[in-house]
C-alpha cells in the first residue's frame, strides 16, 4: 500500500493544501507551526476516522482541535495504491461521528468500493486496528514508545500467526466467544440458562412434594384404579382369545393345508428365538448394542489409559519442578538483605543518584554560565571600542539613513533632469518668438475663414459668379487649414520651451539641496574619520554588523541570566548532602561498594525472586492440572461404567473392558448372521405362498399353534354366549374405572400428575448436568488457552528480541548488542561496554528513543512481513544528536525500497543528510 497524494480542503489550520508523495523516502520539511503534525493526523483520520471521546483538553480532543471554528467541519481526500489498483478516499468530519461521511472509489473506473465505505477502512487495508497502527506505522513527536492495551491486537496478531500460520485467527476472539457462551449459561444475576434451570428444578421439587401429599390422600383410589385396569386387561384378553378360538374351529383345515408353511414358520420362530437370545446378551438400556456403541466404549477406555500415562508424566514434572524451586530458594537466601526493601528501591536509588549528578551539573552550569556572561560582556566592550564614536553614530543612525536616502534620490533626479535638458535647450528669446508665431498663425487662419465666408455670401447674392465665389472660398479654407496645422506644430515647440525653462528651475533647486546634504554628510565623515562617501558607507556597514553582533550577544546574556536566575546553589548543596546520606545508608545495609553494584545485586535478587514466583506458579498450575486429570479420569470412568451398567457389566475390571468389547463384537456378528438366515427362510415360504398374504396367514397359524389347548368348547354358540358374558362384565368394569378417574381428576385439578412432574425433574436434571459439564469444559478450555497463549508468546518472544537487537545495533553502531522485550513492551538492553542489562528508562532520551524506534520497526517487520506499508514519522528524531540522526536516516533509507517512508520534520539537517541520495523526495511546506 503506497500513499500517492493528499488533498486537504480544510483540516485544523491547514486549508487547500495538495501534496504528492513518491515511492521510497519522502521528507516533508517545514518550520514550526507550518502544519506538519496536522497533515500526519489527517492521513490517519482518512483511514481510521477521528476519535469521538469527550475530552475537555483541547490537545487531546481530536474533533475540537481539527474541526473548523466556523462550521465544525473538516474535509479532504487521500489517493493511494493498494494491491495493484488505484483508489481515493474522500472524507468529511463533523462535530459527532454520525455526521462523518466517507466515499471510497476506484481512481480508474470511478466505481464505489463498498468494502471501504466505512470507518473500518484502515482495518481493511492494513489489517490492524487503530491502536496497533499508532503503535507501529504512525510515530508522533516524542511518542516513540509502544503502549499496550486491551484494544491493541499487536501481540495477539503475532501470536496467532505463530500458532496457526494465520494472523486473522484471533486468540482474543476465541476467548471472548467462550466467555460470552459461559455468560449465556451462568451470570451473577442468575439470568443464564443454567441459573434458570436450577430455579426451575427447585420449583419442580416443591411441586413434586405437593403432588406427593395429594397422592397420599388419594392412595385408595389409585389402588382401586390399578386393580380395575388389571381386571379390564384380563377380560379384554379373554374375549380376544375366545374370538380367536372361534376362528380356530373354522380353520382346522387351514392348518393341514399349510403344514409345509407351518414347518417353515416353526423354523423361523426358532431362529427368531436364537436371535432374541443374542439380542438379550447384547441388550442395553437403549436397545441392542451396535458397533458405534462398542467403538465409543473402546475409545473412552483407551482415553483413560492415555490420561493415566499423562498423570504419571505430570507427577514426574512436579517432582523435578519442586527440586528446582528448592535450589532457587536456597540461592535467594544469599540476598536476604534485599528482601526488606521495596520492589522499586533500585529505581529510587538510581533516581537519587541521578538527582545528585543533576544537582552537581546545575551548580557547575551556574558557575560556567556566570563565567560565560563575563566573557561576552568583555567581547561587547571590545566591539564598541573598536569603532570610533560608536554611541554618537548609534543615536544618529536613523537620521543618517534618512539623509543618505534623500541625498541619493536627489542626485538621481538631478542627473535625470540634466541629461534630458542637454538634448534640447531653449532661451527666453525662443519662447517669445514661438508665442508671436503662434498668435500670427491664429490671426491668418481666422481671416481666411472670414474671407471665405464673404466670398460665399457674394456668390449667393449673385454679386460675383457662384462658381468663382465657391472656388475662392475653398482655396481660402485650404489656406486656413494649412495655417492651423503649422499653428499646432508651433504650439508643441512652445510647450517644450515652457517645460525646459521650468526644469531649469528644478535643477537649480536640486543642486542647492544636494549641496546642503553634502555639508551634513561631511560632518558625519569627520566623526567617522571617513575620507569620502564610499569610505563612510563601508564604515556604516561595519557599524551595522557590530551592532547586530552586539544585539545577539546581549540577547545571549539575557538568556543565560534567565536560565540560572531560579537556581539556588545553597539549597542544591543541602539536597546533595541529604542524597549522599541516603545512598551511603543503602550501600551500607546491602554491603555494596557503589550504586551500580547495588542496582546489579538488586536486579539479580528481583530476577531470582521472580523465578521463584514463576516456579511456584508453574508448580501450582501442574498441581491443578494433576487434579484436573484425576477428575477427568474419574469422569471418564463413570462414563465407561455407565455404559457397562447398561450392559449389566459394571462388575468387570478396567483392564478387562477391551477383551469384553471384543466378545460383544463377536456376538454382534453372530446376530447379524442369524438375521441373514432368517431373511432367507422367509423368502422361501414367501415363494410357497404364491403372492398370498403371508402376514395374515402367519398370524392365524400362530394363534392356532399357541392357543388350541386353553378352551374346550365344541360349537360356536357356546363361545358366543361366553363372549357376551365377558363383554357385560367388561362394561361394568369400565364404568367403575371412569368413576374413579373422575374422582382422581378432581383431586389433581390444582396439580399435575406425579409421573409428569417426575419426567420434568428427570429432564431438567439431565439438562443441568449437561450445562454444568459445558461450563466446566469452558473453564478448562479458558485455562488451557491462557497457558497455550503464554507458551506461544515464549516462542515468538526470542524472535522479537533478536529483530529489535539487530535493528538497535545498526542504528547505535553496536553499542547495545542484546535486547529483552516484555509482553507490555518494556525494554531491557545489554550494554556492549560492560555487559550489564539495564532498563530503557535509565538510558538517555536519545538512546531511549532509539530503543523504542527499533521495537516499532521490528513489530512492523513481524506484522506486515513483505507488505509495502507506509511508515509515517512526525519530528520523531528531535532528541537525536548528529551521529544518531545519521544512523537512523541511513537505516530508514535502506528499507525505503520496500516500505514507503513519510518523514515530517522542522530540522534542516535531515534534508542536508539525504540531499545527495537517489530517490529522496523533498517537499517544502
Amino acid at each position: 500500500m503506497i500513499i500517492k497524494r493528499i488533498n486537504v480542503t480544510r483540516f485544523g489550520k491547514v486549508v487547500e493544501k495538495n501534496i504528492d508523495f513518491e515511492d521510497g523516502f519522502n521528507i516533508i520539511y517545514g518550520e514550526n507551526e507550518s502544519g506538519k503534525s496536522t497533515l500526519q493526523t489527517f492521513i490517519k483520520a482518512c483511514f481510521y476516522g477521528l476519535s469521538s471521546k469527550r475530552i475537555k483538553d483541547l490537545r487531546e480532543n481530536e474533533r475540537l482541535r481539527y474541526l473548523s471554528i466556523n462550521d465544525n467541519k473538516a474535509e479532504g481526500q487521500i489517493d493511494f495504491s493498494y494491491r495493484g489498483n488505484e483508489y481515493l478516499i474522500r472524507r468529511t468530519f463533523g462535530s459527532t461521528k454520525k455526521e462523518d461521511t466517507i466515499q471510497a472509489i476506484d481512481s480508474i473506473t470511478g466505481e464505489e468500493i463498498e468494502a471501504m465505505n466505512n470507518d473500518g477502512v484502515g482495518k481493511y487495508i492494513f489489517d490492524v486496528n487503530s491502536q496497533a497502527f499508532e503503535n507501529t506505522l504512525f510515530i508522533r513527536q516524542l511518542s516513540g514508545d509502544v503502549k499496550n492495551s486491551k484494544e491493541d491486537d499487536i501481540i495477539h496478531k503475532i501470536s496467532n500467526s505463530f500458532q496457526t500460520g494465520n494472523e486473522n485467527i484471533s486468540y482474543q476472539k476465541a476467548k471472548n466467544t467462550l466467555e460470552q457462551y459461559k455468560k449465556s449459561l451462568v451470570t451473577q444475576r442468575k439470568g443464564g440458562k443454567l441459573d434458570l434451570l436450577r430455579i426451575r428444578y427447585d420449583n419442580l421439587l416443591e411441586e413434586r412434594n405437593n403432588a406427593f401429599k395429594l397422592a397420599e390422600a388419594n392412595l385408595d383410589n389409585e389402588k382401586m384404579y390399578i386393580e380395575l385396569n388389571s381386571k379390564k386387561e384380563k377380560l379384554e384378553i379373554a374375549i380376544k382369545k375366545l374370538e380367536i378360538y372361534k376362528k380356530h374351529l373354522k380353520r382346522l383345515k387351514l392348518k393341514e393345508e399349510y403344514s409345509e408353511i407351518t414347518e417353515y414358520l416353526k423354523k423361523s420362530q426358532e431362529l427368531k428365538k436364537q436371535k432374541e437370545e443374542y439380542e438379550h446378551n447384547l441388550a442395553s438400556d437403549n436397545g441392542v448394542v451396535d458397533y458405534h456403541f462398542l467403538d465409543e466404549l473402546q475409545e473412552e477406555t483407551v482415553g483413560i489409559f492415555n490420561l493415566l500415562d499423562t498423570y504419571n508424566q505430570r507427577l514426574e514434572e512436579e517432582r523435578t519442578l519442586l527440586e528446582e524451586l528448592e535450589a532457587k530458594r536456597n540461592y535467594l537466601s544469599l540476598y536476604s538483605s534485599f528482601k526488606n526493601f521495596d520492589s522499586d528501591i533500585d529505581e529510587k536509588v538510581i533516581k537519587v543518584s541521578m538527582e545528585q549528578r543533576h544537582i552537581e551539573e546545575k551548580i557547575s552550569t551556574v558557575l560556567d554560565t556566570n563565567e560565560e556572561i563575563s566573557r561576552i560582556e568583555m567581547e561587547i566592550e571590545s566591539k564598541i571600542g573598536s569603532l570610533k564614536d560608536y554611541n554618537i553614530i548609534k543615536e544618529q543612525r536613523d537620521n543618517i539613513d534618512t539623509l543618505l536616502n534623500s541625498y541619493e534620490e536627489s542626485l538621481k533626479e538631478l542627473k535625470f533632469l540634466i541629461d534630458r535638458q542637454s538634448k534640447v535647450e531653449f532661451s527666453e528669446m525662443d519662447l517669445k518668438r514661438f508665442k508671436l508665431k503662434d498668435l500670427s498663425s491664429k490671426i491668418v487662419a481666422v481671416l481666411m475663414v472670414i474671407l471665405a465666408a464673404v466670398f460665399l455670401l457674394l456668390g449667393s447674392l449673385r454679386v460675383i459668379p457662384l462658381g468663382i465665389s465657391m472656388t475662392v472660398a475653398l482655396g481660402l479654407m485650404v489656406i486656413s487649414m494649412i495655417t492651423y496645422i503649422f499653428t499646432n506644430k508651433n504650439k508643441y515647440s512652445l510647450q517644450q520651451a515652457i517645460n525646459n525653462i521650468k526644469e531649469q528651475g528644478e535643477i537649480d533647486r536640486l543642486r542647492d539641496a544636494v549641496e546642503g546634504y553634502e555639508k551634513k554628510l561631511n560632518g558625519y565623515f569627520d566623526i567617522s574619520e571617513s575620507s569620502n562617501y564610499i569610505d563612510f558607507k563601508k564604515y556604516l556597514n561595519s557599524f551595522d554588523n557590530y551592532k547586530n553582533e552586539i544585539k545577539v550577544l546581549e540577547a545571549v546574556i539575557n538568556e543565560k541570566k534567565n536560565s540560572i536566575k531560579n537556581i539556588n546553589i545553597y539549597e542544591l548543596e543541602d539536597v546533595a548532602i541529604q542524597n549522599e546520606k541516603i545512598i551511603n545508608s543503602v550501600l551500607s545495609i546491602t554491603k555494596s561498594s557503589n550504586v551500580e553494584e547495588f542496582v546489579q545485586n538488586m536486579k539479580q535478587y528481583q530476577i531470582i525472586n521472580q523465578e521463584v514466583l514463576e516456579l511456584n506458579n508453574r508448580a501450582e498450575a501442574i498441581r491443578k492440572n494433576i487434579e484436573y486429570i484425576l477428575s477427568d479420569i474419574e469422569q471418564k470412568k463413570q462414563a465407561v461404567y455407565t455404559k457397562l451398567r447398561a450392559l449389566s457389566l459394571e462388575h468387570i475390571r478396567l483392564e478387562d473392558i477391551i477383551e469384553e468389547v471384543k466378545n460383544l463384537r463377536f456376538k454382534l456378528q453372530q446376530r447379524e448372521e442369524l438375521i441373514v438366515r432368517l431373511n432367507s427362510i422367509e423368502e422361501t415360504y414367501k415363494v410357497l405362498l404364491k403372492d398370498r398374504d403371508i402376514q395374515a396367514i402367519e398370524e392365524e397359524i400362530k394363534e392356532i399353534i399357541n392357543d388350541t389347548n386353553e378352551f374346550s368348547y365344541e360349537n360356536e354358540e357356546d363361545i358366543e354366549n361366553e363372549i357376551k358374558v365377558k363383554q357385560v362384565e367388561l362394561l361394568n368394569v369400565e364404568k367403575s374405572i371412569k368413576d374413579i378417574e373422575y374422582s382422581i381428576k378432581n383431586i389433581f385439578l390444582s396439580s399435575r400428575r406425579l409421573d409428569v412432574i417426575e419426567q420434568d425433574i428427570e429432564l431438567v436434571e439431565k439438562q443441568i448436568k449437561e450445562y454444568e459439564r459445558k461450563v466446566k469444559a469452558i473453564e478448562i478450555a479458558q485455562e488451557v488457552m491462557d497457558e497455550s497463549f503464554k507458551e506461544i508468546q515464549k516462542s515468538f518472544g526470542p524472535i522479537l528480541n533478536q529483530k529489535v537487537a539487530t535493528i538497535l545495533s545498526k542504528i547505535t553502531m553496536g553499542k547495545y548488542e542484546d535486547v529483552k522485550v516484555t509482553e507490555n513492551f518494556d525494554i531491557t538492553v545489554k550494554q556492549s561496554v560492560d555487559g550489564r542489562y539495564i532498563k530503557a528508562e535509565y538510558l538517555s532520551n536519545g538512546a531511549w528513543d532509539q530503543a523504542y524506534i527499533a521495537l516499532r520497526l521490528a513489530l512492523i517487520d513481524m506484522i506486515f512481513e513483505d507488505k509495502n506499508v507506509p511508515i509515517i514519522l512526525d519530528d520523531a528524531f528531535v532528541q537525536y544528536d548528529d551521529m544518531r540522526i545519521k544512523n537512523i536516516l541511513d537505516y530508514l533509507y535502506d528499507i525505503s525500497y520496500k516500505r514507503q517512508v513519510l518523514l515530517f520534520t522542522c530540522q534542516r539537517r535531515e534534508v542536508d543528510i539525504l540531499s545527495d541520495r537517489e530517490k529522496v523526495n523533498v517537499i517544502n511546506l
